[in-house]
């Protein structure tokens, strides 16, 4: 029995996969028909199933972490490397046992702040320990993590060096590296070694943590650029690390900022100008001036991430903290605290409102906070007991501690900030913003629907943000208006590119290419826009831009990989589906995918199902004759960046024969397509005919553009080819086809074109056919005759007589002696006549 998920071999008759746990999906042991899981009888034959084996739903199983499909995989990962200081001296101290276990506590640490941020242990490696974020499940802020993970690791071994230094009398000291960067990871070739990654980051990583000082973080200038805003960073300066081959800049992380967005983070100097969204900008600006006269209103942003939700509410935030009778109260749902109660409000309170410092004593916070409750008149010695476990203050800090039950004190807490709320929009218009709900702990959240039953009575906009994920409970509730953004389209991209370019002019082809590849999604616009700028392929040339070669396919930036295969990961029972499909392209066809990745119908069509509902692409039409195409250009790309180049080239084959087994149609129309996936697969030798047979259907159309592109992609073919007498007839087919389109397109005379023909006749007198010579040779006079260049095209005129003559072709001889002729012709011999007068 195969598993339709991973296809292991198991045992007949096997309920689920002995390798990935998926259910195995039960058939009719008379028909062999699909049956329901837990079905009596077959729905076909009516055969009873009592004895056939239960099953679950026919869904894919999650495959344990790290080992989805089997295969090994190209991520970007953010990898730290922690190290002792004087560990040799630190050994030479100690007994080897003591050793032991000092060298184990400090790996706990290491591996306990790891896991806290969802990150990934390595290895081991005795005084280091190698950790990664990024795989085998993606953040869209792994970078952040992996910084947060150094600085937390620092932290805990200076709370382990207490300890230490009470029973051992020993003090740790350490460095940590960190960098980012592409990895290969989950070869599980020599072993059990699906954590293991490979690649220069690993190297660079560990470079970078020779360079950092004692106790504290190193960063690469990649990575510092990824959580610039969100962390304090001094530059190290440039440095030359062992085996790098360019120098690079290094930074220290100081400590973490308290921003708490990418707009925050990134400062209101460097926000590009809110581009296509007039519309929403109106609406909100309304909203609240009707909130200002006292009926509360509530509104809910729904977007996918990069819209520009943020953007908007950032908007609307300057707008009111510019009135003066006006109080803004922005509240920041975070991905780390979903199970934290009431973390927006706590985190509100201590970052904004109260101000509280990274080391400030207990004491000292508990002051600022009985000075809040007294502000808004409450008793301290009443609220403190609630209020201090919240804020995380013991009663330590100075407060007698409650005597009530966890949920009184929830209760007591949440009735609080109601009041304060409530308080607060009595004496002025209020603009309460909670941002990114689908992180909302569900206290708040309970918090948050008691809001918005009473704001109509108060002067107070609501206005909640959140992703499509987000369950929302005000579904249908006139209470909530819920506002979608929708894409940018191009004329708008267009103005988001010049803005980001500072009114510069882009060059067209590179805008036509940010259109094609961002999908109207502001965030990419904007970060494709700054990579292009940034890459050293546009030069200024006064108030526009120019390029300064060709425009290759443009790379996802560093800053974006990390969310896009974050939204795969979510996914990960099902995200080798993406991958195979990613392959096939942007769109792709249920049939298409049926033949190159084979599960039974109802687990296929339910994978793409969740797909769907995880908007990772779209679907037209109902199986078997639906279409899918991937929201994202980048998504695509990532998922298919994600597959190593063999895994790539693996299913590029496996498309490119169900193509010509099952798609004749598509292939007689579309030999380009064939062509693309075989050279994909490495398959030169299949791909070359499809080429040409695509440029020759180009030219049919007089598409003679579009020839000479299907024609130079099979030459690049051919030059890896081996030296075969095929190989050559491969490649002066390309050539005669591609002289003919060069001709048409830059003129008889053209520089390329005689290139190209005096390639194609020289490799004809040693490997082509009389006919192939001829054709070449042909090129070369007429380019010659219209240089008038006449005794040169007078020799080749006699030549191709003596080839046509040779061959007996009387196509050949009417053009030799038309060429002849017309050549004498222009030259003033009176033999012309007679020759013209043959052809």
């Amino acid at each position: 029995m195969t598993c339709a998920n991973c296809h292991n071999e198991n045992l007949p008759g096997a309920r689920f996969c002995a390798h990935c746990g998926t259910a195995s999906t039960p058939h009719c042991p008379q028909c062999d028909v699909l049956v329901l899981a837990n079905a009596r009888f077959c729905h076909e034959c009516g055969t009873p199933l009592t004895a056939a084996p239960a099953a679950r739903a026919p869904e894919p199983a999650p495959a344990p972490p790290g080992s989805e499909s089997g295969h090994a995989e190209q991520r970007q990962l953010s990898v730290i490397f922690s190290d002792l200081v004087s560990f040799t001296q630190l050994s030479q101290m100690l007994d080897p046992e003591d050793l032991n276990t000092v060298v184990h506590e400090y790996y706990a640490v290491c591996r306990s702040v790891c896991e806290r941020y969802e990150g990934q242990v390595a290895n081991y490696l005795g005084d280091g320990v190698l950790m990664h974020f990024g795989y085998p499940k993606a953040h869209e802020d792994d970078a952040h993590r992996a910084v947060r993970t150094g600085l937390a690791v620092i932290e805990g071994v200076s709370a382990l060096n207490e300890r230490l230094e009470r029973e051992m009398k020993v003090t740790l000291s350490i460095r940590v590296g960190i960098h980012t960067g592409p990895m290969i990871v989950g070869d599980d070739r020599a072993g059990n070694w699906q954590q293991m990654a490979l690649g220069e980051t690993l190297n660079i990583a560990a470079r970078v943590q020779g360079v950092a000082q004692v106790n504290t973080v190193a960063v690469s200038a990649v990575t510092q650029r990824m959580i610039e805003g969100f962390f304090t960073c001094k530059s190290l300066g440039t440095h030359t690390l062992k085996g790098v081959a360019q120098p690079m800049e290094l930074f220290s992380v100081t400590h973490e900022s308290t921003a708490r967005g990418r707009l925050e983070a990134a400062g209101r100097a460097t926000l590009t100008p809110l581009t296509g969204r007039e519309d929403q900008v109106e609406l909100l600006l309304s909203e609240w001036q009707k909130a200002c006269t006292g009926a509360g209103r509530a509104v809910l942003i729904s977007a996918e991430g990069g819209l520009g939700k943020s953007r908007l509410v950032h908007m609307l935030k300057e707008h009111v903290a510019s009135m003066p009778n006006a109080w803004l109260t922005p509240c920041q749902c975070s991905p780390y605290h979903q199970s934290t109660a009431m973390y927006p409000y706590i985190d509100l309170i201590e970052r904004v409102v109260l101000k509280f410092e990274r080391h400030e004593p207990p004491r000292e916070r508990l002051k600022k906070l009985e000075g809040m409750l007294v502000q808004y008149g409450f008793d301290p010695h009443e609220a403190m007991p609630y209020f201090g476990p919240f804020h995380s203050l013991s009663a330590d800090a100075g407060y007698v501690p409650s005597a009530m039950d966890p949920a009184q004190q929830r209760r007591k807490y949440m009735d609080a900030m109601l009041r304060i709320l409530d308080d607060r929009s009595r004496k002025q218009p209020l603009l309460f913003i909670v941002e990114d709900l689908h992180w909302v702990d569900p206290t708040t959240l309970e918090t948050l629907k008691e809001l918005v039953r009473i704001v109509k009575r108060h002067k107070m906009l609501l206005l909640f943000t959140a992703r499509p994920e987000f369950h929302s409970p005000w579904a249908g509730d006139a209470d909530m208006l819920t506002v979608q953004l929708p894409k940018l389209d191009p004329q708008q991209t267009r103005t988001l590119c010049q803005r980001v370019a500072k009114s510069k002019q882009l060059p067209e082809e590179v805008v036509e290419k940010i259109i094609e590849r961002a999908d109207g999604v502001p965030l990419f616009i904007e970060e494709l826009t700054k990579m292009i700028i940034g890459s050293g392929i546009l030069a200024e040339a006064g108030d526009s831009y120019a390029l300064t070669g060709p425009l290759d396919e443009i790379a996802i930036p560093n800053t974006l990989q990390d969310s896009l295969m974050a939204r795969l990961d979510k996914l990960a029972a099902v995200k080798e589906i993406a991958q195979v499909a990613a392959v096939i392209g942007r769109a792709f066809s249920y049939e298409l995918i049926h033949y190159v990745y084979p599960l039974e119908d109802a687990i296929l069509k339910h994978s793409l199902n969740q797909l769907v509902e995880a908007e990772i692409i779209d679907q037209s039409g109902h199986a078997p004759n639906s279409h899918y195409t991937f929201k994202h250009a980048l998504v695509q790309e990532a998922a298919y960046r994600s597959l190593i180049k063999s895994r790539r080239q693996h299913h590029h084959r496996l498309i490119a024969h169900a193509l010509e087994e099952h798609f004749p149609e598509l292939v007689e129309v579309e030999p380009e397509m064939l062509a693309y996936h075989y050279a994909k697969a490495n398959l030169g030798w299949q791909a070359i005919p499809y080429l040409q047979k695509a440029g020759e259907k180009a030219v049919a159309r007089s598409a003679h553009t579009e020839a000479i592109v299907h024609f130079e992609r099979g030459l690049e073919q051919v030059k890896v080819l081996s030296d075969t007498t095929q190989r050559w007839q491969l490649e002066i087919r390309l050539l005669i086809g591609l002289g003919a389109s060069y001709t048409a397109t830059r003129g008889y005379g053209a520089k390329e074109v005689e290139q190209t023909y005096s390639h194609a006749r020289d490799l004809c007198e040693q490997f082509g056919t009389p006919g192939q010579l001829f054709q070449a040779s042909y090129g070369l006079w007429r380019l010659h005759m219209l240089r008038a260049e006449y005794h040169i095209a007078t020799k080749q005129g006699e030549q191709l007589l003596d080839l046509a003559s040779r061959q007996e072709s009387e196509a050949f001889l009417i053009a030799a002696h038309r060429a002849l002729g017309a050549t004498l012709f222009y030259r003033g011999s009176s033999s012309a006549h007679a020759i013209m007068w043959k052809a």
